[in-house]
């Protein structure tokens, strides 16, 4: 093995350290808890991801305008996204060259198991919707918004009618804050990703991780968060 493989391997190995934020999510939420234990025991590189991403989303939520409530949300969300990858073979999750189709299409499955498990084990419907939605950019289809045209057309008096349509529109705004949830933590997803050190490959540079987000997520809102990411990083350095 080389140099710098048995550097990225002892650096792959080093502990994380949980700030208070993500800490406090894992003592109210059982299976949280028990969710990466899970992920521990099934694969080093996707628990430690994990752990990062949510203390990334920590770190950045104040700077980016999200409530105590929406941070602690996307915490948890960050903290089991990946849950499903324990029912991706091992093989494929530590593959060191390209994935092929039949490989990619497995991986991609994850997502929809961690759906699963996290309403199977006491997650809220919202993390399952972010965890699921993060894969597809905060695009996902599995955050739907319906009936607008369906209520147009119920025989509703005019009352009710303003309250029902109130409703749905209180309901789009909560789908609307979901998918923007889910794109904030797919775009810290890609950029821990990026700048981790694997065992098949180094971290890339600050440079690079922020030319590859800006074209993944070229949207004005992403840049703040990219933005709020790279001074993280260049603080880090600079300290």
């Amino acid at each position: 093995m080389s140099e710098s493989f048995e550097r990225t391997s002892r650096e792959v190995e080093q502990p994380i350290e949980l700030l208070p934020e993500v800490q406090a999510i894992l003592d109210e939420h059982k299976y949280v808890g028990e969710a990466l234990k899970k992920i521990e025991d099934y694969d080093q590189v996707t628990y430690k991801h994990s752990l990062r991403v949510a203390n990334l989303i920590s770190q950045i939520s104040q700077e980016i305008g999200l409530k105590l409530k929406e941070s602690a949300l996307l915490i948890e969300a960050a903290l089991v996204h990946d849950i499903g990858k324990i029912k991706v073979d091992k093989e494929i999750l530590s593959k060191k060259g390209r994935l092929d189709d039949d490989e990619w299409e497995i991986m991609g499955q994850h997502g929809r198991f961690s759906f699963d498990y996290i309403k199977e084990h006491g997650g809220s419907l919202e993390v399952a919707k972010i965890a699921v939605a993060h894969h597809d950019h905060g695009r996902s289809r599995s955050i739907s918004r319906k009936g607008d045209r369906r209520i147009e057309n119920r025989p509703f008096s005019h009352p009710e009618r303003r309250k029902v349509i109130r409703r749905q529109e209180q309901k789009d705004e909560r789908q609307i804050k979901l998918l923007e949830l889910s794109r904030i933590l797919s775009i810290v997803d890609v950029f821990e990703a990026l700048r981790s050190k694997r065992q098949y490959k180094e971290g890339f540079s600050l440079d690079k991780c922020e030319e590859i987000l800006i074209e993944t997520f070229p949207g004005d809102g992403d840049r703040v968060i990219i933005d709020q990411l790279l001074e993280l990083y260049k603080n880090d350095n600079e300290s």
